[in-house]
């Protein structure tokens, strides 16, 4: 859900987020708009003074203003920056969104899907230089009161990080909001973001500054996260296996003795969980695998997690998804858990 801040929040949470405070607090309007930047998330835009600031440097979102609309609005207006990770090219984006298959709904369809040149005349050197194109969609939905709205997106790639611009709207502000739109996503200037993720072979992912190494099921790829504590979380689709990794710092981890006693905890936890726990190889070692069966938002979930205990760090690895999912991948997710390892930091070239 949004958020909104007092004035004294953005304070600390501009600093924490490494956001511009020029972002965070009320400016003087500037030809009507204000500068957000995020350093972390390696952008900067110029956004209309009049959408407000709700969400900034969370998870994958660099920012989320909300639009002035009517009450009786059929959705809620808002215009949004969202990050991912993405080692391939627009034209293997588009081609995998062409063939996607959505649901029939007949109060919604997309009218424009298409890549587009970003000619420097038009958008800048800068912009057309670094980007050099943009894949737009567009939908338009009505809903049971006959009210249109409208879903447009421009997503640029930009040194292996894929960002989604989005802008929801009412019909009634649509071409105003899409001018605004327009000339926000023109003023961006981008930096590069060190996500310290690279991608191996076979599906592999190496986490470069934590140094470990797993390989996820395609087309599962770590999200852009800032949260402490995660050191990854997948990019999933609403309903699909999720999937993250927990670090705490490295201390004695005995298996046996854990299997003792955390199934209780976690029972005492969610009385009505069953639970299953094994001590299962792990590399050269061993680890504690647990099974969680539980309900979650009234629908019957599977936890899978490993409790690993390393050199660097001690990981806790969770599969989390719907139980008839898990019933049929648990190979899979069993496959992904093994292959996890730490790796060793890369060797100092010897000075003669």
């Amino acid at each position: 859900m949004p958020r909104t801040f007092r004035r004294s929040d953005l304070f600390i949470l501009a600093a924490a987020a490494g956001l511009s405070l020029a972002a965070a607090l009320p400016a003087a309007a500037r030809d009507g708009y204000r500068p957000v930047e995020l350093k972390r998330y390696g952008i900067k835009v110029q956004t209309p003074v009049a959408w407000r600031l709700i969400t900034f440097g969370e998870d994958a979102t660099a920012f989320e203003l909300r639009l002035p609309q009517d009450e009786d609005a059929p959705r809620e207006g808002l215009a949004t920056c969202v990050l991912e990770l993405w080692p391939d090219s627009l034209e293997t984006l588009q081609k995998a969104g062409a063939q996607e298959v959505f649901p029939p709904q007949a109060n919604q369809k997309r009218t424009v899907y298409r890549l587009e040149p970003l000619p420097a005349e038009k958008f800048g050197k800068e912009l057309s230089d670094r980007l050099g194109q943009r894949l737009v969609t567009q939908w338009e939905s009505i809903d049971a009161q006959k009210r249109r709205s409208f879903d447009v997106r421009y997503q640029v790639l930009c040194d292996g990080t894929l960002y989604t611009f989005r802008l929801n709207s009412d019909e009634s502000h649509f071409d105003a909001y899409r001018l605004d739109f327009e000339d926000m996503f023109k003023s961006a200037s981008f930096t590069a973001v060190e996500t310290d993720w690279q991608k191996l072979a076979q599906h592999e992912w190496l986490q470069k500054k934590l140094r470990f190494s797993i390989k996820l099921p395609d087309p599962l790829k770590p999200a852009f996260s800032n949260t402490v504590g995660v050191f990854l979380r997948t990019q999933s689709a609403a309903g699909q296996p999720e999937f993250e990794i927990v670090g705490r710092a490295a201390a004695p981890l005995d298996p046996a003795k854990l299997k003792s006693k955390l199934p209780d905890e976690i029972r005492q936890h969610d009385p009505r969980a069953a639970v299953q726990a094994q001590v299962v190889p792990q590399g050269a070692g061993t680890a504690l695998e647990v099974v969680i069966q539980t309900r979650q938002e009234g629908r019957e979930k599977t936890i899978l997690e490993r409790h690993v205990h390393g050199q660097y760090h001690n990981y806790e690895l969770r599969w989390t998804c719907e139980k008839d999912a898990f019933d049929k991948r648990a190979a899979e997710f069993r496959k992904a858990l093994d292959s996890f390892h730490e790796v060793a930091p890369p060797e100092e070239p010897e000075v003669i």
